[in-house]
């Protein structure tokens, strides 16, 4: 790359700026260290200051997004020096370019002076010894206007420089794109990385794509190539942060009848057992999850597979235990409204509160005649008022009851008693009559109650 440059009014071989050179003493004063600083108000200095840094080694592309800071603003172009570390935490070596000033606005350019920082895609770069060249763009060069598109387009096939395009609508084969004087076309299979979301979480977004293949008027994208090459950045820092017990941030890529896969970012996937979804078991998950969603986990287990990194985490356990906070509504004697959640042979389970399940035994459905099965009485799904018979904290178990107060009463009186046993009985005797004849009917009675 040799070009001639406006700084400050005056040609400057491009090429002359990255000429190794040793680093000049500057008489800035030390820090609180006793480390030198470079002085920001002086150009000459900072840029010099950037040049004796020592990275490591990666290569740029056309199309990586990286930080850069500002080392002199000229008439028509803006020199910038890389810094030690890019977002997604990779040293490219020591960075050294420009950027043409009408990237910029007029009210930007005068806010800009020696140390700013700035975000800037790679259009090219070249590496010369112990520096990398690098020619920078304000944003993904997309494309711009009809008749300069078809140039703009080759170029970015030709370079890999991403382009912008919005998503317009869906097609049998993928999604269309407009891309500012041009058409695009993205199959499914390249929208995204991961698992492929509902089309209007695509429908009207406007997305960075590279431009996989370019025939005359067909123009390919692919989205999920942009993806995973900013996965494969991130991935090694996310793994190293990751570790059993931690809560992280996820979304919901793909609902399952068994779980739920999560995206931890930077590719990483993680499955959700349906047992580890929530404290709840009233829903299906489809039900109770939406993919796009971000949800909140706790990681369970990092273990290969296959050759593979498995994954496992939990909703529930990222969640505080219901148990420990029941509501005051739910203590014996009180009624409480509910939903039957699953069925047994001996009885069904009510669910009075997220995470705090009941279970309503079969000789509690009824005090007026004998339940064989569940079924008879209650389905799952139903809402049904039941009265909670006991709360075991420890064992994490509650009891409930379909039987009123009045049932209760008749399937009391309806218990079988021991000749020992006292029963409260009221006799009434006639003012008239034979009193032995009477108090022996009386008694009669009260024995056969």
């Amino acid at each position: 790359m040799s070009k001639k440059m406006m700084v400050d009014g005056k040609p400057v071989d491009f090429n002359s700026l990255f000429e190794d050179e040793a680093p000049e003493e500057i008489s800035t004063g030390a820090g609180e260290n006793g480390e030198r600083k470079p002085d920001l108000l002086n150009p000459d200095e900072w840029w010099k200051e950037l040049k004796s840094e020592t990275f490591s080694r990666k290569n740029l592309r056309p199309g990586d997004l990286i930080d850069v800071v500002v080392i002199t603003v000229g008439s028509d172009n803006i020199l910038f020096a890389g810094q030690t570390e890019n977002q997604s935490g990779h040293n490219y070596g020591r960075l050294e370019g420009v950027i043409s000033c009408d990237d910029f606005s007029e009210q930007e350019i005068s806010e800009l002076k020696p140390g700013s920082n700035l975000k800037i895609y790679v259009v090219s770069a070249a590496r010369k010894g112990e520096v990398v060249s690098v020619e920078g763009s304000r944003e993904a060069r997309g494309v711009k206007g009809a008749g300069g598109g078809a140039d703009s387009l080759r170029d970015a096939h030709a370079s890999g420089m991403p382009v912008s395009g919005k998503v317009t609508g869906e097609n049998k084969g993928g999604y269309e794109v407009s891309l500012q004087g041009a058409k695009g076309f993205v199959p499914f299979s390249q929208m995204d990385s991961g698992p492929r979301l509902p089309a209007d979480q695509y429908i009207g977004q406007t997305f960075q794509f590279r431009v996989t293949r370019l025939e005359g008027r067909n123009v390919v994208l692919s989205r999920a190539a942009l993806q995973r090459e900013e996965q494969e950045a991130g991935r090694e820092a996310l793994l190293g942060s990751l570790e059993a017990g931690k809560v992280v941030s996820a979304v919901i890529r793909k609902i399952e009848s068994f779980g739920l896969f999560v995206d931890l970012g930077s590719g990483l996937s993680a499955l959700v057992p349906q047992s580890e979804a929530g404290w709840s078991r009233g829903q299906a998950l489809h039900s109770r999850f939406t993919p796009g969603e971000t949800v909140t986990v706790k990681i369970l287990k990092m273990e290969p597979f296959q050759g593979k990194l498995r994954i496992s985490a939990s909703i529930k356990q990222a969640d505080a235990d219901p148990w420990d906070n029941i509501p005051e509504g739910i203590a014996p004697g009180r009624q409480v409204q509910g939903t039957v959640t699953r069925m047994a042979e001996f009885g069904a389970f009510v669910e009075l509160a997220a995470g705090l399940d009941a279970l309503l035994h079969v000789s509690e459905m009824s005090g007026k005649r004998r339940i064989n099965r569940p079924a008879e009485v209650v389905q799952a799904g139903q809402q049904v008022l039941v009265r909670v018979i006991s709360v075991d904290r420890i064992k994490k178990r509650i009891s409930v009851s379909l039987k009123d107060e009045a049932d209760q009463k008749l399937a009391d009186a309806a218990k079988p008693h021991d000749p020992a046993d006292v029963v409260p009985s009221t006799i009434s005797i006639p003012a008239k009559g034979n009193s032995g004849s009477v108090l022996a009917a009386a008694f009669f009675k009260a024995g056969k109650k």
